[in-house]
């Protein structure tokens, strides 16, 4: 943020407008809060088969990384 009213600064006439803004992540129907929190509201939304999939996902690549990505989707 620093940088950019460094470049743009707020004066003269606005020319950089500071917004409050709410970034949700829409998936399966349900918006889900950015960046992700682990509460009650997000296991809810993803159902607990989804959420032990998605969780032993995580396991697995924390568990077995990739040392030496070749492309993007390895990344």
């Amino acid at each position: 943020m620093r940088w950019w009213l460094e470049t743009l600064p707020l004066e003269p006439a606005g020319a950089m407008l500071v917004r409050k803004r709410r970034s949700r992540i829409y998936f399966r129907r349900t918006l889900f809060d950015y960046p992700l929190r682990l509460n009650a509201r997000t296991l809810g939304g993803l159902g607990l088969r989804s959420a032990a999939r998605i969780l032993a996902s995580y396991a697995w690549s924390a568990a077995f990384p990739i040392r030496r990505p070749a492309n993007l989707e390895e990344f």
